[in-house]
């Protein structure tokens, strides 16, 4: 947390997944008041699907109010199986999405957890202009479904503008 504020100054960050996971060991994190750092504005996390990475993710989006483009690279599949049901406590602060303008969600596979979590991203921010999608699945069917049920999601954002792509 200490090494978060040293950097207050810096406009573009990019953190690894085993950062995250670190940070998220540290004790009370969501409990503890946080600095605000209001100079980054363009955040890049390698992320896994577990319920302490995405809570260090809450941690850095409320330390860094000012965050407009926000680039995740996921690897939500291999460890799906370590969110639970109740992960998105951590992201529930009022507000805190509210100046995303820019997500990109790259190494997308299409299964349920990437799901909840752009769902909730669809759900909770609310100046959202632009939501892209790298699919790294060559399964056609399954990403056209996948691609169906986030069409579905109710969305804050009045102006949101969904783009998928597919990289290999």
């Amino acid at each position: 947390m200490k090494l978060l504020g040293e950097v207050s100054t810096v406009k573009q960050m990019e953190l690894t997944a085993g950062f995250l996971e670190l940070l998220s060991q540290a004790p009370d994190l969501l409990d503890f008041q946080p600095p605000r750092l209001c100079n980054l504005q363009h955040l890049v996390l390698d992320m896994w699907s577990t319920r302490g990475c995405l809570q260090a993710i809450s941690y850095v989006l409320r330390i860094y109010p000012n965050v407009s483009y926000l680039s995740l690279r996921c690897d939500m599949k291999s460890n799906s199986e370590n969110v639970d049901d109740d992960w998105e406590t951590g992201l529930s602060s009022r507000g805190m999405l509210s100046h995303l303008k820019y997500v990109q969600i790259e190494r997308v596979e299409g299964c349920d957890a990437e799901l909840k979590l752009l769902s909730f991203l669809l759900n909770n921010a609310t100046d959202l202009e632009e939501l892209s999608i790298y699919f790294i699945s060559d399964e056609v069917t399954q990403v056209e479904q996948f691609k169906d049920k986030l069409r579905g999601v109710p969305t804050a954002s009045l102006s949101i503008r969904l783009v998928f792509q597919t990289q290999f």
